[in-house]
């Protein structure tokens, strides 16, 4: 009889434990998604930034021969960096707690580049 309710015990116990383990990883998940959702919107409105700043500098150089000359390499650096958001956008959608660190670094960094050469630009026609 001991022995039976020593066993009902412990199993109780471990069950408890699982559940309690996974209502602990159930609130992580959605800590993580979260994060990741509101990190997607931070990085969506940083591509539509730069897409409207690409336009605008292609809108700039349209005329003017110079102009064009001058900025053309810093308008080709954007679209490249525009390029690589949107995939890093594709990839926030299906990435894992796991990989969250890692792609949020390199997304990270990608974004400190855009904000460098915007402000690139911006200095080279204030200069004007």
């Amino acid at each position: 009889m001991l022995r039976k309710q020593i066993f009902l015990i412990t199993v109780f116990t471990l069950v408890l434990i699982m559940v309690t383990g996974s209502c602990h990883n159930d609130e992580k998940f959605v800590q993580f998604d979260k994060e990741r959702i509101i990190y997607q919107e931070k990085v969506q409105s940083a591509v539509d930034r730069l897409d409207m700043k690409i336009a605008e500098l292609r809108a700039k150089t349209e005329n003017d021969e110079v102009e064009k000359k001058n900025l053309e390499p810093y308008i080709a650096d954007l679209e490249i960096l525009e390029e690589n958001l949107n995939q890093d956008l594709g990839e926030l959608t299906n990435v894992s707690i796991d990989d969250w660190k890692g792609t949020k670094s390199q997304i990270d960094s990608t974004l400190a580049d855009m904000d460098e050469n915007l402000e690139k630009i911006a200095e080279i026609l204030q200069a004007k």
